[in-house]
């Protein structure tokens, strides 16, 4: 065989190999147990130092362009996930191994999703991880290494079908978190803070953002450049729209919020009486039916992101 030959050979037959799909395959724990591997194969290679110059010689050069062409398919993709910051490899290795550990220890099946490090000071980080028993949780953790130690200081969860619409912890370093499935967020906001957010699959995503203060304002951002300023529980829009109500109109209804009832519907000429604001035409809008004291109801309209209420409709 012809010089370097065995070269191109050992290359054609490596990119060869079909190429993994990294969206689905592979995660942080994959990547995690890959370096794993990898490592313990280079310290076996170490070990090897009785044979001769030659083979010596050889060896180190098949093992150092399939390193090469192994890092260029493999390694490279995946580390566009990985988010260290300034965190070192070994303070990556050593969480990871603690985080799995804790994990086993609460039999907990989990999916790494991401992860940052020295993220308010050196030798802390936080974690995202999916719940694999119930995949409609996600959760957020925030760790912090003492004494060469990782301890879990504290966490909080979230759900894709919840009225929870976001929550902080309570202790600092102030982490507010939401889940969120409305692809028309661009952009969420603590106080004047951005959030970072992540996409986990289709159209759920997580945000988190570190607040300089514990009681902050929350704000959806769409991509139309409407903004809501989201509660932490969403209030129901009948509740809301009562507390807008006049004296005089709270004294007509038969009942409370909660005897109401609500629709969506899309706002037409015909529906409308002076008091309402004729900007909404065309708009869709809550609807809102309340009892009253005779046979008609009343009929009040709302933003539906506001819950800002816009005016009363013709009698029901």
């Amino acid at each position: 065989m012809k010089s370097h030959d065995w070269e191109k050979e050992l290359l054609d037959e490596i990119q060869s190999l079909p190429r993994p799909d990294f969206e689905k395959e592979f995660n942080e724990n994959k990547q995690h147990e890959m370096h794993r591997k990898l490592m313990l194969y280079a310290k076996a290679h170490e070990m090897k130092e009785k044979r001769g110059r030659v083979m010596k010689g050889i060896t180190i050069g098949i093992a150092s362009i399939t390193s090469l062409i192994l890092f260029s398919i493999i390694v490279l993709p995946l580390m566009n996930g990985l988010n260290l910051n300034n965190g070192s490899t070994s303070n990556f290795d050593s969480f990871l191994t603690f985080f799995d550990h804790k994990m086993k220890s609460l039999n907990k099946q989990y999916e790494l999703v991401h992860t940052e490090f020295d993220v308010v000071h050196e030798d802390d980080a936080i974690a995202i991880f999916m719940d694999n028993n119930n995949v409609e949780q996600i959760f957020i953790a925030y760790f912090e290494k003492t004494n060469h130690q990782w301890e879990w200081r504290h966490s909080r969860g979230a759900q894709w079908e919840s009225r929870h619409n976001w929550s902080s912890m309570n202790n600092q370093p102030y982490i507010y978190s939401g889940a969120i499935k409305d692809p028309s967020i661009k952009k969420v906001l603590v106080g004047e803070v951005e959030a970072k957010i992540i996409t986990v699959e289709d159209n759920k995503r997580f945000w988190f953002v570190l607040s300089p203060s514990e009681v902050a304002e929350v704000k959806y951002i769409k991509e139309n450049g409407e903004m809501r300023i989201v509660p932490e529980h969403e209030t129901d829009v009948r509740e809301a729209v009562w507390h807008q109500l006049s004296t005089e109109q709270k004294s007509r209804i038969n009942g409370d919020w909660e005897d109401a009832e609500v629709s969506e519907v899309t706002l037409t000429e015909e529906m409308l009486n002076e008091s309402i604001d004729r900007s909404y035409i065309g708009e869709k809008v809550y609807l809102i039916k309340f009892p009253t004291n005779s046979l008609n109801k009343m009929i009040i309209y709302a933003d539906q992101l506001s819950f800002e209420y816009i005016g009363n409709g013709l009698v029901d």
